[in-house]
């Protein structure tokens, strides 16, 4: 919070007061430094790298799983380990998390709700080396 509600010229865009002051005001928003469940079948990881707590959420419902991986992998072209965002500030942090983040990925078949990528929504990762599989219709699995 205090990265956000103090930002620098290199952090700027990644904080806009409007998605998150109002919250704070009207005391709805809690803020979590750790992994946690935050109810069940959902939980928050940090991944660092993008900012210095940046984020994720993890999704688990009837032996299924989905991520929120926000920042960490925005588009589909940031699926490989190595893409990483001009934005993140601490890029090896995003290197080091996604490399076992995406290992993970492809033994619990999650699928990755991407943030920023104008085609695919979600992508599901079958072998850390590719191919990535862009999800642009309902899975009938």
């Amino acid at each position: 919070m205090e990265d956000a509600t103090h930002p620098h010229e290199r952090n700027r865009a990644s904080y806009l007061t409007p998605n998150f002051l109002p919250l704070a005001e009207a005391g709805v928003l809690q803020l979590i430094d750790e992994d946690q469940a935050i109810m069940p079948g959902v939980r928050v990881r940090r991944t660092g790298g993008h900012t210095m707590h940046h984020q994720m959420i993890e999704i688990e419902s009837g032996g299924h799983v989905a991520a929120y991986v926000a920042d960490l992998i925005p588009t589909l072209a940031h699926v490989p380990a190595p893409w990483v965002m001009g934005f993140d500030l601490y890029p090896i942090d995003v290197l080091t998390f996604k490399r076992a983040f995406l290992r993970e990925a492809v033994t619990r078949d999650a699928l990755l709700l991407l943030a920023h990528d104008p085609t695919s929504a979600a992508v599901r990762v079958r072998d850390e080396q590719g191919p990535w599989l862009p999800c642009r219709r309902r899975s009938t699995r």
